[in-house]
């Protein structure tokens, strides 16, 4: 049916809805992911025109699926029915290279392989972090530039590394920011201006994921897509 109605034509916009969805976990996820999108398309692509953001809210994901309808489980949630189109971004929370996925994560990961493979020119796409989370992509470059502020308790931790200058976010914040606060939302809205295209295509699988989800917001939007 879906391939039926993408080829008469029509799109959910038609019906006021977005044309494409790209499901994070939260705000601060909202905040990277639409600087970077800019980023990568130039400024071509924005929220609200050519996409949506909307949270899933982490563990809740658990809870959720996206399948098409005659391979749902009942007692889980089925975004897919919500819009086809559709981009799935998750941290990889590895705690080593190698280490496995959370199942809920691992799930949702061959759900969307599922929907690739069954239906034609799916535009659907999962990013996986290869960081452990997304805070990771920031280069300590762009750290370093974020007010202290946003780092909440860090002053009461003179011992410790400046956090703005230790490369790897996630193991800072796991070995040595435990009670402390940081501010996420602030942190995202505070490097973003200081977040450059050249720099991010350096880091991890940034330049890779960014194009592929680029390719599926065009894709949404009357342009073909091909994996």
């Amino acid at each position: 049916h879906l391939n039926i109605i993408s080829e008469l034509g029509a799109r959910p916009s038609d019906l006021l809805q977005a044309n494409g969805l790209i499901w994070v976990e939260g705000p601060s996820d909202r905040i990277y992911l639409n600087h970077w999108i800019k980023l990568y398309a130039d400024g071509r692509l924005r929220e609200g025109r050519d996409y949506q953001c909307v949270f899933y809210g982490g563990a809740l994901l658990a809870k959720v699926q996206f399948t098409s309808p005659e391979d749902e489980i009942s007692k889980l949630v089925n975004l897919f029915q919500i819009n086809p189109n559709f981009v799935v971004v998750c941290d990889g929370d590895r705690e080593a290279e190698g280490s496995e996925l959370k199942p809920r994560v691992k799930r949702i990961d061959e759900e969307v392989e599922k929907i690739k493979e069954t239906i034609k020119d799916a535009r659907t796409w999962i990013w996986i972090t290869e960081a452990r989370e997304i805070e990771n992509y920031l280069p300590g470059s762009v750290l370093e530039k974020v007010p202290d502020a946003v780092f909440k308790k860090a002053s009461a931790l003179p011992s410790l590394p400046d956090p703005r200058r230790y490369e790897s976010w996630s193991s800072y914040m796991k070995k040595n920011m435990e009670g402390t606060s940081i501010d996420k939302v602030a942190l995202a809205i505070s490097s973003a201006p200081h977040t450059k295209k050249e720099v991010m295509e350096e880091r991890f699988d940034w330049k890779v994921q960014m194009e592929q989800i680029v390719k599926r917001i065009k894709s949404w939007n009357g342009d073909s897509v091909s994996t």
